[in-house]
């Protein structure tokens, strides 16, 4: 009887250790961060117990427990948090970094001039900038030849760390992973290839570096499309 008495007794003492430790959330915000530009990218909620955990995306998206992509975007980097309520009501929460590494670029170019070997495409740039317009940046060069726009897209935003971006059409869609090109080469319109990859650094004093690297543009009613590169500073 003694014994049954002490085996009854250590079945509620683990019952009740196991009710107080899934009472009361215990979690951690986890990440495979760093990781590079394309890769796989998994941010998650580590814990054993029954709440349900909200986590928040640098962008401000909310997910249930995970957040998971394939390919790893500009975007996907910086502050996350994730969150819960107590049984009392009371709000638990964690926060993880996380940085996405920009796609390193395969060539180099000369500073402030556009370049195409095969199809003798070629624009000296005298003046460069980056500004802010209605509702995106915008980065323009300048030339006797012709001029060259690279339009961010995400209203509102500004380039503000060194980024790869996704070459896209220009839309009030565009999301803060994608730029849009155009150039007019002495009255002809090239438009940035949807797909091609757009390189940005930016270092401590703020100073800009926009990388094409075997870029393609269209005039649109080709097949062919003309690779371009350069290297704009400013």
């Amino acid at each position: 009887m003694k014994k049954l008495i002490i085996f009854l007794f250590t079945i509620i003492s683990l019952s009740s250790c196991i009710k107080n430790r899934n009472d009361e959330p215990r979690f951690r915000l986890r990440s495979n961060s760093p990781v590079k530009f394309n890769e796989k990218l998994k941010v998650y909620v580590d814990s054993d117990d029954d709440f349900y955990y909200t986590i928040i995306h640098p962008d401000t998206r909310d997910y249930e427990d995970v957040y998971e992509t394939s390919e790893a975007r500009g975007s996907d980097g910086g502050k996350y948090l994730a969150y819960t309520y107590d049984n009392d009501g009371n709000l638990r929460e964690d926060s993880i970094l996380v940085k996405v590494s920009p796609m390193s670029v395969p060539c180099s170019n000369p500073v402030n001039k556009l370049t195409s070997d095969a199809f003798n495409f070629e624009m000296d740039f005298y003046s460069v900038r980056g500004s802010y317009g209605w509702s995106s940046y915008k980065a323009s060069a300048i030339s006797s030849q012709g001029d060259f726009y690279l339009t961010f897209g995400g209203y509102n935003y500004t380039p503000t760390q060194s980024r790869t971006y996704i070459t896209d059409q220009e839309s009030g869609f565009n999301t803060s992973d994608e730029v849009s090109l155009r150039i007019n080469k002495n009255g002809l319109i090239y438009y940035g290839v949807p797909g091609e990859l757009v390189h940005m650094e930016i270092d401590s004093v703020d100073n800009k570096a926009i990388t094409l690297c075997d870029y393609k543009v269209t005039t649109g009613t080709s097949n062919n499309p003309t690779l371009i590169n350069v290297r704009l500073e400013f």
